[in-house]
């Protein structure tokens, strides 16, 4: 089963949110992949107001998609000096690599270009991939204890004073949130 909406099992998202595989969404492709997980993003962007989250989500997407292009421009510049290919066929790879933004002369030695954009382009989203690591991490131990999917919903339960079950949509588990946090300033108002 795919998903690309906050109807997806909250369990799956957080489970994603945690280990940054997009493939868990049942996709076939990565493409496919990191665009429904794009979409469960917004609307759960949407549903709730924490910057926070919406830091650590963005900062996550970014690494994810930067990874997806390192490994993509590796493969292709791989491809190009290793696979026996037609001049046409490695035109056509080198035309999809200068869509990427990677620039590639075909008039010009071919290999040496590219041994020179292993340094400099592909060294450069090492370096952004690096500082964007850097980054999560440190936001990581900034906002303290990891959380587990269980003990936010037991937390969930002890609050509302009801048992919910475990396989509820993401959509539904924020709704829950959200009445933890209205019961939590009612009783607030009333001390």
């Amino acid at each position: 089963m795919t998903y690309s909406d906050c109807s997806i099992p909250s369990r799956l998202f957080f489970e994603i949110v945690d280990k940054g595989d997009y493939s868990l969404l049942g996709f076939k492709t990565d493409a496919e992949n990191n665009e429904a997980f794009e979409k469960i993003f917004d609307e759960y962007y949407e549903l709730t107001n924490s910057s926070r989250i919406k830091i650590d989500l963005s900062i996550r997407s970014d690494i994810s998609m930067l990874t997806y292009k390192l490994k993509t421009v590796e493969f292709t510049f791989e491809s190009i000096v290793n696979l026996p290919m037609t001049d046409a066929q490695r035109g056509e790879l080198i035309d999809s690599l200068n869509q990427l933004g990677v620039k590639i002369d075909k008039e010009k030695d071919i290999i040496e270009q590219i041994e020179n954009l292993k340094r400099t382009y592909l060294g450069g989203i090492r370096n952004k991939l690096s500082l964007l690591n850097d980054k999560y991490e440190s936001l990581k131990k900034s906002s303290g204890v990891k959380t587990s999917y269980e003990k936010m919903l037991v937390n969930i339960e002890n609050v509302l004073e009801r048992s919910i079950p475990e396989d509820i949509s993401l959509r539904k588990f924020l709704a829950y949130e959200q009445s933890v946090k209205e019961k939590i300033a009612q009783q607030k108002q009333r001390r």
